[in-house]
């Protein structure tokens, strides 16, 4: 078993500030996502490596884009915080797949 990955949040910030900044760059400063649905594999069944012990489930980039934008407007401390990454997620992924040559 690996030894456990220390991830500093600065380092992670930005190169998310970077990728997206490219992404701008890349693709606009608004991007036209086909919307609709997706696969995903629920945070907790991440690293099972047995197919078998992997439930897929379908995300929703409409709803990943309504949350992002309700999670901006709010104030005080955020409820679930993985709920919001979640949703954040789907985002990525959607952009992810428009980057693919």
């Amino acid at each position: 078993m690996n030894p456990p990955a220390i991830l500093a949040i600065d380092d992670l910030r930005r190169a998310i500030n970077r990728a997206l900044d490219d992404t701008a760059a890349t693709l606009g400063d608004q991007v036209q996502l086909d919307g609709g649905l997706y696969w995903q594999v629920p945070a907790h069944q991440l690293h099972a490596m047995d197919p078998d012990e992997v439930t897929i489930t379908a995300g929703d980039l409409d709803d990943d884009i309504q949350t992002m934008r309700e999670y901006l407007g709010s104030d005080g401390p955020t409820p679930a915080l993985w709920h919001e990454l979640n949703h954040l997620i789907g985002i990525l992924r959607t952009l992810e797949a428009r980057t693919l040559p």
